[in-house]
């Protein structure tokens, strides 16, 4: 995300953090979402979790959660909707989609999901049918000007009409061979094998899928992570 956002100044990225694991930077408040606070007070009882900088939490039992952010002078492109109960996953999916569905000329907004079986049964069908974002925007997004970025630990569960439709998979470490056949039958090439442990740690293969749906290994990369960025982090 802070790589799209150096990218794309003035991209609109939406944050769905179902564990939670992210911490927002800054809130609006007040009549009409015109007052910024510190966002800290929310995440006094967290022992761990990373902040992402310049970002906003959203208040996801506003009315209006997401009124007053990306405006074109605010720097803070990020914001960031999150919750620890279950119950609320549909909360989550339902301002997204209402940010879907608002049209916006010469747009560039990214729907970032962090952990995307969340958001799905067991059988692939979404927790709330009527508002299946992630799909939506998978399927067409790009005429909306919009793009997804997906996270999950486990592949296998996805719904196969997000999996094809991918453009670029950047594939981490697998801990289940379930997990990598699924991802075989979708066309990744059977030669491909998730990064091994010779490779070191955060290493990960970026596998690239043409127009035409033929899926191409491209390299193999490894994220560069700060000491300050590893301290937030939790054990698991």
């Amino acid at each position: 995300m802070r790589q799209i956002v150096r990218e794309r100044p003035n991209v609109q990225i939406l944050l769905l953090d179902s564990k939670p694991r992210f911490r927002a930077e800054i809130e609006r408040f007040g009549p009409g979402n015109r007052m910024v606070r510190n966002a800290e007070y929310h995440y006094k009882d967290w022992e761990s979790g990373p902040t992402i900088p310049g970002s906003y939490r959203v208040n996801i039992h506003s009315d209006r959660p997401l009124h007053k952010l990306w405006t074109k002078d605010d720097r803070c492109r990020i914001a960031l909707a999150q919750t620890e109960l279950p119950t609320e996953r549909r909360r989550l999916l339902q301002i997204a989609d209402n940010w879907y569905n608002v049209r916006q000329r010469q747009a560039d907004r990214i729907l970032a999901v962090d952990e995307l079986l969340d958001y799905y049964y067991r059988n692939s069908l979404s927790i709330a049918a009527d508002t299946d974002t992630p799909l939506k925007v998978v399927r067409a997004g790009g005429e909306r000007g919009f793009g997804g970025l997906y996270g999950a630990q486990r592949p296998k569960g996805l719904p196969p009409q997000i999996t094809e439709e991918l453009s670029v998979l950047y594939l981490f470490h697998l801990r289940y061979s379930a997990d990598i056949k699924y991802l075989w039958d979708m066309g990744v090439p059977s030669d491909i094998q998730p990064p091994g442990e010779d490779e070191g740690d955060y290493a990960f293969h970026i596998i690239r899928i043409r127009p035409g749906g033929k899926c191409e290994f491209d390299r193999t990369c490894r994220l560069t992570l700060s000491e300050a960025y590893l301290s937030e982090l939790s054990d698991t």
